[in-house]
This record gives C-alpha cells, sequence and structure tokens, in this order.
C-alpha cells in the first residue's frame, strides 16, 4: 500500500505524500493496461505463489536496495538508509514486521523522476495474509484535505514478480487548478520481503521490481 511516511521525499519535489488507512474494498475496479506488453486481464486478488520457498540470497536489508548501475543512465541514489518501526504501518505491525530499510533515486537534470523503493521485513508465515489484506485495503479514492487533492487509485494487474505482485495508478486532482499528476507503484512480496517501488514511469518501474526480487 502507499503509505504517506515512505513517499514523502519524492511528492515534496512534484507531488504531494499518500497515506491509505482503513478505508476497505473488496471490489476494487481494475484498470486495463495501456502499456505494451503487459497483458490485459483483470482480477479480483494479488496472485499468490507458494509451492516453494525461495533461496534467501540477502544477509542484511541494505543488500535489497537497487543500485545505481542497475538504473538507466542518469539515475542517482539520494537518500537511503533503514525504517525504525515508527515508519511501519499498522498493518505491517499486526503482521509481525521486523525491520525495515528504503532508498531515493532521482534523474539528474530532470525534474519529477524521482524513484522510491521501500522494503519491509515479514514473518513468512504472516505475508500472505498480510499482502491480500494490504491490496483489499487500498480505496477506489480518497480526499487529502491536507494537500487539497482528491486521489483516485487503480488497480494494475501486474503477475510475475516474487510471489505476489500488482500494481497501482494514481491520479491526482488538486482542487481549484486543473492540474493533475499521475504515478505509479509496484508492490510485490517474495519470501518475507515486501517491497514497494514509486515511481512516474510504470515500464521502468516494472523492470525495476524484476530486478529488486532477484535480489531476494
Amino acid at each position: 500500500m502507499v503509505k504517506k511516511s515512505k513517499i514523502t521525499s519524492i511528492l515534496l519535489v512534484l507531488f504531494c505524500s499518500l497515506l491509505i488507512v482503513g478505508c476497505s474494498s473488496n471490489d476494487v475496479e481494475l484498470e486495463q493496461k495501456e502499456i505494451q506488453d503487459v497483458t490485459e486481464t483483470t482480477i479480483s486478488e494479488p496472485v499468490i505463489i507458494t509451492e516453494q520457498e525461495p533461496n534467501q540470497k540477502w544477509q542484511s536489508t541494505v543488500d535489497l536496495i537497487l543500485r545505481q548501475e542497475e538504473f538507466p543512465d542518469n539515475f542517482e541514489i539520494v537518500a537511503s538508509g533503514p525504517q525504525d518501526v515508527e515508519h511501519a504501518s499498522k498493518l505491517e505491525l499486526k503482521h509481525g514486521w521486523e525491520k525495515g530499510y528504503y532508498a531515493e533515486y532521482k534523474k539528474t537534470n530532470s525534474f519529477g523522476n524521482n524513484v522510491e523503493q521501500d522494503i519491509s521485513i515479514i514473518p513468512k508465515e504472516n505475508i500472505d495474509k498480510f499482502f491480500v489484506e494490504q491490496v483489499s485495503r487500498i480505496p477506489e479514492s480518497y480526499l487529502d484535505e491536507e494537500a487539497n487533492s482528491e486521489w483516485t487509485l487503480r488497480l494494475i494487474d501486474e503477475k510475475g514478480i516474487g510471489d505476489g505482485s500488482i500494481g497501482i495508478k494514481i491520479t491526482i486532482q488538486y482542487y481549484n487548478t486543473n492540474i493533475e499528476q499521475t504515478l505509479y507503484e509496484i508492490m510485490f512480496y517474495k519470501g518475507n520481503v515486501y517491497e514497494t517501488i514509486t515511481g512516474y514511469d510504470y515500464t521502468l518501474l516494472v523492470e525495476l521490481a524484476r530486478k529488486a526480487e532477484q535480489k531476494i
């Protein structure tokens, strides 16, 4: 789920931070993707694959962050570090959140091309239920009074990343203006690792999510 505390640094550049708390809908409308080479199917819940346990490749959460060389040219890491319990959502804590890490990347000489990666470690025995509940809580829309804006969210069917994955298209309409912004988030998990990757270029986010998955 998109969390205000974790994407504030991106939205300080171009958009306001997003927090999804308490709202739930099991009938979230799925938006058909208009991105080339992506299957246009709809689902009512995330795809879960639990046939086998992945072999853990990482020793520390810092090993899971994307490296600068894994991005297209002109991207650089501008911030990174461990997340403490204050950054964990209530839902993550409910399911036994253990620790987290984040990294923010920015395309040099470009405005509004930030990418943020957030990592949470949740016990394997809980993470399936956590992910399904996380997705079910994504609302179709909500008002952000602080940012004077309305947020509309649509799920995007995104199979094949980790043990479960889904995408989100977020459209932000600011009151009393004609300004509308769109950003995307990929949510996935594998083993005991849950990640979100947020930014403006959906195709790039899918590519980065697949690279991040290979580190787990």
